[in-house]
């Protein structure tokens, strides 16, 4: 069963953590004492955000935002915690 959109969506407002791999780059989406944070492996830096909605208004991948990334299937679901 593909992992969908609204799946990702309910996970990230139960807290669970995300790890996906889009276009051979690895990306992670983890709880923080700063918030929500999004990152791409072996990044230095971070962007965090107080809450899922933001991150998901946010976040971009090569301007692609991570709903049309779900939507369309363009990740593959490493690790989901």
């Amino acid at each position: 069963m593909a992992y969908t959109y609204d799946q990702f969506m309910l996970d990230l407002f139960q807290g669970r953590e995300v790890e996906f791999t889009y276009k051979e780059k690895r990306y992670s989406i983890t709880n923080t004492p700063k918030g929500r944070c999004f990152c791409q492996y072996g990044a230095e830096d971070a962007a965090c955000f107080a809450n899922p909605q933001e991150l998901i208004a946010r976040v971009r991948i090569e301007e692609k935002s991570l709903e049309m990334l779900f939507r369309s299937n363009e990740f593959v679901l490493e690790v989901l915690y």
